[in-house]
């Protein structure tokens, strides 16, 4: 039968590891930590273990939450960023751009390849000129103009 997490056995098992922890924490030895906690040096092991298994899960777990926060965030700026591109107005493509930039590096999907960069900015710009109605040329021209006078 499993134990219950707030059962006596439980919560004796969960101090055991926080004091395990505290006294790996402090330098000492598995045989020390379970001469200290009355049990052999693999016991002692063991509740180190698993308390720092415990503690990766945990912080695993926020990290996880932090990045989809983020990502949330950044998903709301890139919309309102891409409606003012849209809009004609092409001094918000380079702050889209970085945007995306920073959620794909968030999620993992950022490629090292400079020259793929380069190649999903004309895309992009294709793109936007094909939604404007301008021609390429206009808009790759307004962009250069634009990050140029950003310098």
């Amino acid at each position: 039968m499993a134990k219950h997490k707030t059962s006596k056995a439980a919560i004796v098992e969960h101090e055991h590891e926080l004091q395990a922890v505290q006294l790996r924490k402090a330098h000492l030895g598995y045989q020390q930590i379970g001469d200290r906690l009355g049990m052999t040096a693999s016991g002692a092991y063991r509740c180190v273990s698993r308390a720092l298994a415990r503690m990766k899960a945990e912080t695993g777990e926020v990290a996880e939450q932090v990045r989809q926060l983020e990502s949330d965030r950044l998903d709301v700026i890139g919309t309102v960023l891409w409606n003012k591109v849209l809009d004609g107005k092409v001094e918000f493509i380079d702050r889209y751009l970085k945007v995306q930039e920073r959620r794909a590096r968030l999620l993992g999907l950022d490629s090292k390849n400079q020259t793929e960069t380069t190649q999903d900015e004309k895309q992009f710009l294709m793109d936007l000129a094909a939604r404007t109605g301008k021609p390429v040329e206009q808009v790759a021209a307004e962009y250069a103009e634009f990050k140029e006078r950003d310098k």
